[in-house]
């Protein structure tokens, strides 16, 4: 079967990104995202992994000095642990942080992490000396290719925002609407949507991205 358009339900974060990523990748693609402007947004802290920074800015090619502007993330370099028999224990999106082995050494850093382990790698010296990042030069920080070790922090309202203004831009067609029903082929695969409104939306391709209504 030929997917020639595909219709996302729920324009969150994940529903956007979704959207953002099929017309960036597919530019002939029709994608349609519908949604209630009735539901709002969740404003709610967003954290995430190095894959997302590397997702937005590298696989999709987002302008990054934009994307700072207008969602103004935090940065993250990996999680502190107050707990345990330690006075506290860095742990860094670094996939190194205990895989590493120095030159003189004979055995990789995650052996000698009992004895020492503050700040055995980069992002962990960042954390020891609070430090955000390394810089690239003029005070730029250095993010991609080496933000494989950065994540972010980020306001969810202000990154669905942004999602939201990348998907017109890019093309995708915002639509929105109630869903009422789902009319279903004798195969039970989705067939089109019906809006309270009275409109029918049909695609080639379903995605549901509602959340937990899974409309």
């Amino acid at each position: 079967m030929k997917v020639d358009s595909v219709l996302i339900v729920g324009s969150g974060s994940a529903g956007l990104i979704a959207a953002l990523s099929l017309k960036k990748k597919l530019p002939h693609l029709k994608v349609i995202v519908v949604s209630s402007s009735r539901l709002g947004i969740i404003g709610v802290g967003e954290g995430t992994v190095p894959y997302v920074v590397n997702f937005i800015h590298q696989y999709l090619g987002m302008d990054e000095c934009r994307f700072f502007q207008e969602v103004d993330p935090v940065y993250k370099l990996g999680v502190r642990l107050n707990w345990g028999s330690r006075d506290y224990f860095d742990y860094t999106f670094s996939q190194n942080q205990w895989a590493f082995q120095a030159p003189d050494l004979g055995r990789p850093s995650g052996f000698f992490a009992q004895h020492g382990h503050h700040g055995i790698d980069l992002p962990g010296a960042l954390m020891e000396h609070k430090n955000a990042l390394p810089t690239r030069g003029a005070g730029f920080p250095d993010l991609p290719p080496a933000g494989s070790l950065v994540a972010w922090h980020l306001e969810n309202k202000s990154f669905v925002a942004w999602l939201d203004r990348a998907c017109e831009e890019a093309g995708v067609t915002m639509i929105d609407g109630e869903i009422e029903s789902v009319e279903q082929a004798d195969d039970g695969s989705v067939k089109r949507l019906l809006l309270r409104d009275g409109r029918r939306l049909s695609a080639a391709l379903f995605v549901d991205a509602s959340g937990f209504r899974s409309e």
